[in-house]
């Protein structure tokens, strides 16, 4: 990958001094500082002064391809998660990583720099909703309710899960029915962002933008990361962080965004006839996949092929899925509810099985068994 080069480069890909200059006055000024303790305020208070050398330094990275080691170092606050019943298991933590003010401004300017080439040669999936300049989880949701009121009009289910390859049974059948079916929504398939890889996949991925400079600092940006984990009084010693980002790095959902693009691309081409069967709809690592069938055994049928998929692609990419916290709801609109189909069926994925509810949580929305 390294001194890759292409052709036609998708378009002009140099830092200039205003952007900069934008990103240094939109930071939190009084925000926790990294490791050397430079807090933002006194980056904007040299704003104007500052701006120069930072373009200079972020445009010659990207013709080196070479990241400063000195900014690949951040220090990580280890937090409670409040209301945890067990504060001895690691996840009733979070982790804070801070990061150095300069680091955070360059990354913050290449990530808008990269979202804006994504953008103007659509590289990200159209239903990834998460970190994309106007996008919101409103949108996600809307897309979902939306999907789900144009295919009533066929004899289907409708679920949602989390990612993985659809599989022949997801193409439409035959002509659409004047009937309004019931759906199913398997919810709550989180792959774990910080202990997501970004190897060879992600640079792959970002090499569709055909941009030699951001291809190779990028490459070098993920490499010899090093941390150290802080907790109360007590500092750890300084440790290699080879996997995941920094958790509050301007870069890391954007990357991951290029990283599961794969994971949302499970759906295919629309079929001929009709809406498709299947709708993939996520907000960076909150994804849930929304089918349709005629019945809700099928639905569940085609939740059960779908979910280990799901399971798989996250072992392969080192994201880790938990079946225990995926939420299944059945829903059922009038005129199907008539047939009095069984909306007790559960969804077993590997050795847990998954028990309709009531409603479930989407993006902070309730969605309950009528879609209200």
């Amino acid at each position: 990958i390294n001194n890759t080069a292409y052709d036609e480069p998708l378009e002009d890909f140099v830092i200039r001094e205003k952007e900069v200059l934008n990103t240094i006055f939109q930071f939190p000024a009084y925000k926790a500082p990294g490791p050397s303790g430079v807090i933002n305020a006194a980056i904007e208070v040299l704003g104007h002064q500052l701006a120069p050398i930072i373009t200079n330094s972020v445009n010659a990275s990207l013709r080196l391809g070479h990241y400063p080691s000195g900014w690949k170092h951040s220090m990580t606050v280890v937090i409670r998660k409040p209301g945890k019943p067990d504060y001895t298991v690691p996840k009733a933590y979070r982790p804070i990583a801070l990061e150095e003010a300069l680091s955070s401004v360059c990354e913050a300017v290449l990530s808008c720099k990269l979202s804006q080439l994504a953008e103007n040669a659509n590289l990200l999936p159209q239903m990834q909703f998460g970190a994309r300049s106007g996008r919101t989880t409103t949108d996600a949701i809307l897309s979902l309710t939306k999907w789900t009121r144009e295919v009533r009009g066929k004899t289907s289910i409708y679920g949602v899960t989390n990612l993985g390859r659809v599989s022949e049974r997801l193409e439409s059948k035959g002509e659409p029915s004047t009937k309004s079916p019931p759906f199913s929504i398997l919810t709550s398939l989180k792959p774990s962002l910080t202990s997501t890889q970004y190897d060879y996949a992600t640079i792959c991925d970002v090499e569709e933008c055909r941009q030699t400079s951001m291809v190779n600092l990028i490459s070098n940006f993920l490499e010899d990361r090093t941390t150290r984990l802080v907790f109360d009084d007590h500092k750890s010693d300084t440790f290699e962080a080879s996997n995941g980002f920094s958790q509050g790095s301007a870069l890391s959902p954007l990357l991951y965004n290029f990283y599961t693009a794969d994971l949302l691309d499970i759906a295919g081409p629309s079929p001929p006839r009709g809406r498709p069967r299947a709708l993939v709809c996520a907000f960076v690592n909150d994804t849930s996949l929304a089918v349709s069938s005629p019945s809700f055994k099928e639905n569940v049928e085609m939740l059960e092929a779908l979910a280990p998929r799901a399971v798989t692609w996250g072992q392969q990419h080192t994201s880790q899925f938990d079946p225990n916290k995926f939420t299944l709801v059945h829903i059922l609109t009038k005129q199907a509810a008539k047939t009095k189909p069984d909306q007790t069926l559960p969804v077993k994925v590997g050795d847990v099985t998954i028990k309709p509810v009531e409603s479930a949580r989407l993006l902070g929305v309730t969605i309950d068994r009528h879609l209200d």
